[in-house]
């Protein structure tokens, strides 16, 4: 067994060692051993002063007493500090006169109480006191007299002036209560007239209703007083406010009432900022809800206005559209009526003029409808804008070529100067030649009579950087200044006041303008001159696609001379619409199978003796049945009996959205009703000069 000595040197021994590992691991990197030794003994380390932790109940209350006597912040803006103390002023003048008359009372009242004391206590309250006490009393008289006559005052109202005014007599009054406690003799000066200068506080505090800033330093200058009083021999004053046994509990009573007073103050000021600038901010939003209600009142009366005007401008759309319409269809009945009499005499040189007419009549009536519903598919956003590469010169080319005969016609030449090198735009090519056209159209229309064979319109092209001006100019009558706002609404004509229909229909430009509105960077200007014509420029986007477009499909009229034994099969629930188009087809020499509704189209196919080469359908059928069921009946039936090809479809509807229509019905081209016959058979024609397609 190892002894005493032995087993303390082996403690001693580890306890060195285990000293040799703390000092290691506690030493910074690059200290020497004996360094790392003298660093981690205990000796050598210094102590750390200890903090003591403040409990989080304490620290809430004082953070709570320091916010409770925390002078009210200003407002940043110094206009809306005067805007304050301007409405703080006017809010608190009614009450402010009343505390001044309120004061005055109470203070006339204790003038009772000094002649009270003199005749229960004539000898420690001497007459000589009770003089320098009245002379005293009365001067707070005259004082607070003059207060409450000032308070009457319209100025009372000026916050800053009532502040100043309050604040003097205020202090004023407690100087002289405590000129009366060092008067009068002990304990009466205690225990009678300090409690004056409580009511002095109290009226500091609440009564005048002032702000924290003046009142705190109105209390600091009562104390010093108070203070300077007390303790006057200190100061070389042959005088001494209270006795200490009376002092220590007044000062006890008086600091109380001084830090709820001003706790209130610092409250009530903050709570008046507070309502003043939730009520600016009230007052600016209801100012912002009202300027927004008289805004949606003035929009929803222009919106009013704009609805009314625009159903007067549909009803005198409606009604030109009538009268153009009408007036045609009126000619057009009695030019059939003649033309039976004609043929019921056998005079057939008056029939075929009477016939002529009547074809006349139906192309301007179809024309009129036509315009019109094209008009009002763009109005109603019926039409969308399908923009592609293509070339303008092409374009061009083919308005003036289709323009040429009516040009001619009317004796007016059509010149046109562009470069001979392609000139790809994007646009909308079908929209844009029906603008260029337009535009060509009016300038022929309205040519000048007394120029003869100088009569002509122009179509130039201009290069831009990004963009191609399209120039139409002509040497017309020209469009006046009082007129160019009017010459853009429907039924609109110059020097046309009996609607001759030969000058057209006065819907070109409208339907220009509502075109362009959906063509994105596609601009229109014009200048005219009375007399010397007038300049349309029209602004397209160029295109960044080389070469040329691909050129448009010409109509088959110009490829292919006959129609004869191509087999249609129609499919009309109008049974006049029917008979009066198979006798058209049958006229072109073509083989036609009709059908009114989807049975007897089922019947027609089932007895087939050959494939047709074409389907003509209209796309509201008999039975709650569209075109696109018709389509899928032949194609299916066609498909069944080994059709190697698929059947093109020409959609011919009255719908108002007819490109739609054509694609939900799976048809391969549409016309809208009315088609004339020339475009019925060019659009045949097309259909069949495309190559065809596997079912």
């Amino acid at each position: 067994m190892k002894s005493g000595a032995q087993r303390s040197l082996q403690k001693i021994k580890e306890a060195w060692i285990s000293g040799l590992l703390i000092a290691r691991k506690r030493a910074p990197r690059g200290a020497s051993s004996m360094d790392q030794l003298l660093t981690a003994h205990p000796m050598n380390q210094r102590p750390q002063p200890s903090r003591l932790p403040i409990p989080a109940w304490l620290r809430d209350i004082f953070a709570s007493q320091v916010d409770t006597l925390r002078l009210p912040a200003r407002f940043a803006d110094a206009q809306s500090e005067r805007d304050f103390l301007a409405d703080f002023g006017r809010r608190f003048a009614p009450m402010r006169r009343t505390a001044c008359v309120l004061g005055f009372l109470v203070w006339t009242i204790f003038l009772w109480w000094d002649i009270y004391h003199y005749r229960t206590d004539p000898d420690s309250y001497t007459l000589q006191v009770m003089y320098r006490v009245l002379t005293l009393r009365l001067v707070g008289m005259l004082a607070l007299a003059a207060l409450a006559a000032l308070s009457l005052g319209e100025r009372f109202a000026d916050d800053r002036y009532a502040h100043v005014v309050l604040s003097m007599v205020a202090l004023l009054a407690a100087l002289l209560l405590i000129a009366m406690i060092a008067i009068v003799p002990p304990p009466i000066d205690y225990i009678y007239y300090f409690v004056g200068v409580y009511l002095v506080l109290i009226f500091q505090f609440g009564f005048f209703h002032l702000r924290a800033r003046p009142v705190l330093i109105n209390t600091l200058l009562i104390t010093t007083c108070i203070v300077v009083m007390q303790y006057g021999r200190t100061f070389g004053l042959p005088i001494t406010l209270l006795q200490p046994v009376y002092f220590h509990p007044a000062v006890v009573y008086y600091v109380s009432i001084c830090v709820i007073g001003f706790s209130l103050c610092v409250k009530f000021e903050r709570f008046a900022r507070q309502q003043y600038d939730h009520e600016r901010r009230l007052a600016r939003e209801q100012a912002i809800n009202l300027h927004s209600a008289k805004a949606l009142l003035q929009a929803k009366e222009q919106q009013r206005g704009m609805a009314v005007q625009a159903s007067q401008d549909k009803s005198r759309f409606l009604a030109s559209a009538v009268h153009d319409l009408r007036q045609p269809m009126f000619g057009l009945g009695l030019s059939l009526q003649a033309l039976q009499h004609a043929l019921a005499a056998r005079d057939w040189e008056e029939s075929a003029r009477l016939l002529a007419m009547s074809q006349r009549l139906s192309k301007t009536m179809a024309a009129s409808f036509n315009a019109v519903l094209d008009l009002s598919k763009l109005d109603c956003g019926l039409v969308q804008a399908q923009p592609s590469h293509f070339d303008l010169i092409d374009l061009l080319r083919e308005v003036g070529a289709g323009m040429q005969d009516f040009a001619s016609s009317r004796g007016t030449r059509i010149r046109m100067r562009a470069p001979a090198a392609p000139l790809m735009v994007r646009s909308d090519r079908a929209m844009l030649s029906r603008i260029i056209t337009n535009l060509v159209s009016n300038g022929i229309k309205y040519r000048d009579t007394r120029r003869g064979e100088r009569c002509a319109v122009l179509i130039g092209v201009v290069r831009r950087a990004a963009s191609v001006r399209i120039d139409i100019v002509d040497n017309g009558l020209g469009i006046p200044p009082s007129e160019r706002t009017r010459i853009f609404q429907p039924f609109f004509q110059l020097d046309n006041p009996e609607r001759d229909r030969e000058q057209g229909l006065g819907l070109g430009l409208s339907i220009v303008q509502a075109s362009l509105a959906l063509l994105a960077r596609h601009t229109l200007e014009f200048r005219s001159t009375p007399g010397r014509g007038t300049r349309f420029s029209l602004v397209v986007p160029r295109s960044s696609a080389a070469g040329r477009g691909a050129a448009p499909l010409q109509p088959a009229g110009q490829t292919a001379s006959s129609l004869a034994g191509v087999h249609v099969l129609l499919v009309e629930d109008d049974s006049l619409v029917r008979a009066a188009m198979a006798a058209m087809l049958r006229h072109w020499g073509m083989l036609v199978d009709a059908a009114a509704d989807l049975p007897a189209l089922a019947h027609t196919l089932s007895e087939l003796e050959r494939y047709p080469d074409l389907v003509v359908t209209d796309y509201s059928l008999p039975g709650n049945a569209t075109a696109a069921e018709a389509v899928a009946l032949v194609r299916r039936s066609l498909a069944a009996n080994g059709c190697p090809r698929r059947v093109p479809v020409l959609l011919i509807t009255g719908e108002a959205d007819s490109v739609a229509l054509a694609r939900r019905a799976g048809a391969t081209a549409v016309l809208a009703k009315p088609a004339p016959p020339d475009e019925l058979r060019a659009a045949i024609c097309a259909l069949l000069a495309r190559p065809p397609e596997p079912p």
